[in-house]
């Protein structure tokens, strides 16, 4: 006897005997035969599955809670499902000066099940047949089979109902084959966090090797049962490919890198004719601004310089030489444009031995204050304090006004400084990373680009443009500044706005930035120290993209021995475009081991949402 059984809502699959429906609330279920099920085991009885629970990926928002007799998992993610402590340790160190960039949404704890085994393409397990599908992670699998006369696939979540995917933050990862100008580490390509979704490729090349198999349904992880596979794959690969093509028209690293590489990354997404935006054309800075690395130095004919962030010593003994060297008398002041580690590893260190303030916009204070309250890429471990400036403030400096403001470009926790000479009029932004002369630094997901009017880089042109053409731009990594004219405004602004388009097609939310940002829901602090027995204030920070008022459920999840307060379970009312947050302590056994990590987790669900374990928090207890 046969059996199939899909989340409730979904239309029934009909093998040879009548389907079995099963649900956990959150993953689809199914259920062949008494003894195999893929997803999750039937959530009928708390008992243990007796039998075999086949596992598409190591993420545990798909894994039950439920136990089960044996979990045949992806082998190249195996090391997560049989040691995932070992993770989540390196990761306490890595999380600062983080490169790779990619989701943290490995399971925290080894799964309830007697036997591991380990599968790749081309093995069979429980008479289903194992096909390698990296996509949504590295090692992901779907397995097919045919019952009832109809071949099967189940494919985790390779791909969403309608032609659609969960989120394109996953993809974000390396492009080892893709060599760039500059050597990092030892290494000259492109890393994750320049990987703009650059495992789209895989998934895209896994999507075509599932139609070529010729299914006759689809049974992704999540979500309804997809009755024309071929329809709904092709749906797909074109939003990848109108999405990445909008992405390379306008893409920031062609300057760094030349065409070749981005040639070499748009092939990979089967985009053979790249159409990019013209550069625009640069000008020598001033002699009153000098580059230094990613730095640059304003120097006043008082005497008095200032300094455009500091992520390495290296800058600051450099700015030391010049003074030594008689180019400027007194340092005066530091400004950080973002809290990226190579702009703000040094900045303290520089402040401290230089007695100078530092200033930044406000949108950023709290994240440069505390950098262990946060899990973003690139994170300095040091924390800065300085003068937060409201939107819009203005401040004379000798022969120049300084001008502040938010500027949510490269990443959402970003500023830009404006700085006019009034002795001839120039005017300059001093812009972090956010533009470069070929367009648009929205290369890492994880940093937080909102898609959106007024959000993100929209918000961020429409700044530039009520400056007025005749402001030039910098990039701390580019020694010219240059000015875009209107009709390169006005192509990335139609670029933006066709790409919004593209991803509110693309994903299964009422707002693309669902999709595109990861950290809508976050736990914040994020990681934290504490002594055992200690009770630890925490937050569940939500941001609200819907159109509409939404109300948030939380429900945190901590290990055996530990505890919640006030309540297992809190619910957040927020307003459109708004940010809330669930507020409990948690608290460490008082016999808890020292410099022990614990992970806690927390579901967020809301109207159309049920999300599992869907955010954590890292906290170590210490004496």
């Amino acid at each position: 006897m046969m059996y199939l059984a899909l989340a409730a809502g979904l239309t029934f699959l009909h093998a040879q005997d009548v389907p079995r429906l099963t649900n956990d609330g959150t993953i689809n279920s199914v259920l062949i035969g008494p003894s195999t099920a893929i997803y999750s085991p039937p959530a009928t009885s708390p008992a243990p599955f007796d039998g075999t629970l086949l596992v598409t990926s190591a993420r545990r928002d798909l894994l039950p809670r439920t136990a089960a007799r044996e979990l045949a998992v992806p082998k190249n993610e195996f090391q997560h499902f049989a040691n995932p402590a070992a993770f989540w340790e390196l990761f306490w160190e890595t999380r600062f000066h983080d490169y790779d960039a990619r989701q943290s949404r490995w399971p925290v704890s080894p799964p309830k099940a007697s036997k591991l085994t380990p599968v790749a393409g081309g093995d069979t397990v429980a008479g289903l047949e194992v096909m390698d599908t990296p996509g949504f992670t590295r090692g992901s699998v779907s397995y097919l089979g045919t019952f009832g006369g109809k071949k099967y696939a189940f494919t985790g979540d390779l791909i969403y109902d309608g032609g659609r995917i969960w989120d394109l933050y996953s993809l974000q990862d390396a492009i080892p084959d893709a060599t760039t100008s500059t050597s990092v580490a030892g290494r000259n390509s492109v890393r994750g966090y320049h990987g703009f979704a650059a495992r789209a490729a895989d998934l895209m090349q896994s999507l075509r090797k599932i139609r070529d198999a010729k299914p006759d349904i689809l049974i992704p992880a999540r979500g309804p049962a997809i009755h024309d596979p071929a329809a709904a794959i092709d749906a797909l690969l074109g939003r990848l490919t109108s999405l990445m093509r909008e992405h390379f028209s306008t893409d920031a690293l062609r300057w760094y890198w030349g065409d070749q590489n981005l040639r070499i990354r748009a092939a990979k997404m089967s985009i053979s004719d790249p159409s990019w935006m013209e550069m625009a054309e640069t000008t020598k800075l001033p002699d009153w601004v000098i580059p230094i690395s990613n730095s640059k130095l304003i120097v006043s004919k008082s005497g008095g310089a200032y300094l455009i962030d500091c992520g390495y010593e290296k800058v600051y003994q450099e700015v030391e030489k010049l003074r030594q060297a008689g180019r400027f008398s007194k340092l005066e002041g530091i400004y950080v444009t973002h809290y990226h580690d190579d702009h703000t590893d040094f900045v303290a260190e520089a402040s401290k031995r230089s007695g100078v303030p530092v200033r930044y916009v406000e949108e950023v204070g709290d994240v440069l204050q505390k950098p262990e309250a946060y899990r973003l890429p690139a994170m300095t471990r040091n924390p800065i304090h300085g003068e937060a400036m409201s939107e819009g403030a203005k401040r004379p400096w000798h022969e120049f006004d300084m001008e502040f403001a938010f500027f949510p470009g490269q990443t959402l926790y970003h500023g830009v400084m404006v700085l006019t000479n009034r002795d001839n009029g120039t005017r300059i932004v001093f812009g972090g990373d956010s533009f470069t002369p070929s367009g648009i630094d929205d290369y890492c997901l994880l940093n937080r680009n909102l898609v959106g009017e007024n959000q993100g880089y929209l918000y961020c042109l429409r700044y530039l443009r009520k400056l007025g053409p005749s402001v030039f731009l910098t990039n701390q990594h580019v020694e010219p500044m240059w000015k875009y004219t209107p009709a390169q405004y006005d192509r990335m602004e139609a670029s933006l706005r066709k790409r919004a388009q593209i991803l509110a097609s693309l994903f299964p939310w009422d707002s693309p930035n669902y999709g595109v940002d990861e950290q809508w829901a976050r736990f914040y602090p994020y990681g934290v120290e504490a002594k055992p027995g200690a009770s630890i204030p925490m937050e569940v920070r939500l941001t609200n993209h819907s159109a509409r008022t939404r109300e948030f459920e939380v429900t945190p999840h901590v290990p055996e021995g530990w505890k919640v307060s006030p309540q297992p379970r809190m619910k957040v009312t927020i307003s459109p475009g708004q940010d809330g947050a669930a507020r409990f302590n948690v608290q460490a056994p008082a016999q808890q081991a020292t410099d022990s990590l614990t992970i806690v987790t927390a579901d967020v669900t809301s109207n159309g949402m049920r999300l599992p374990d869907f955010v954590e928090a890292m906290v170590r207890v210490r004496k």
